[in-house]
């Protein structure tokens, strides 16, 4: 009798994202591996870490194969961990991690991380201004 194991291939690339201010502020972003292999229904933590600078937001990608990238979750290092589904992203100061539970092949993909250290905030107002 052949006995099958079914694996999850997590591949990682870094992204370093560069925002144009006044001055350039590029991160040096490095994956602590650059794939990871878990069986179906295991746990997977994939990991960047930056080292230039302080990072005021992280931010996560997927890309399935002859797909765009899609966006997943931004997320403060200074925060509590955040949960989308069955991911759960953290960080601090000197690393972001996000790890993924409960691994399906539907998860096989290449995930992005990507750092900023400025944060742009837009605010609408609640109501508009009406002049009598």
């Amino acid at each position: 009798m052949i006995s099958c194991l079914t694996s999850a291939l997590f591949q990682i690339l870094v992204l370093s994202l560069c925002l144009k201010s006044n001055s350039v502020n590029c991160q040096k972003l490095t994956a602590a591996k650059t794939e990871e292999f878990t069986l179906e229904g295991g746990s997977v933590t994939l990991s960047c870490s930056y080292t230039k600078g302080s990072v005021d937001v992280l931010f996560w990608y997927r890309q399935y194969p002859g797909k765009p990238p899609e966006f997943l979750k931004s997320h403060s290092p200074f925060g509590d961990a955040e949960y989308l589904g069955r991911m759960t992203f953290e960080g601090n100061k000197e690393e972001m991690n996000m790890t993924i539970s409960s691994a399906a092949m539907a998860d096989s993909a290449v995930y992005y991380c990507a750092a900023s250290s400025h944060i742009h905030l837009i605010f609408f107002p609640l109501s508009e201004y009406i002049e009598y």
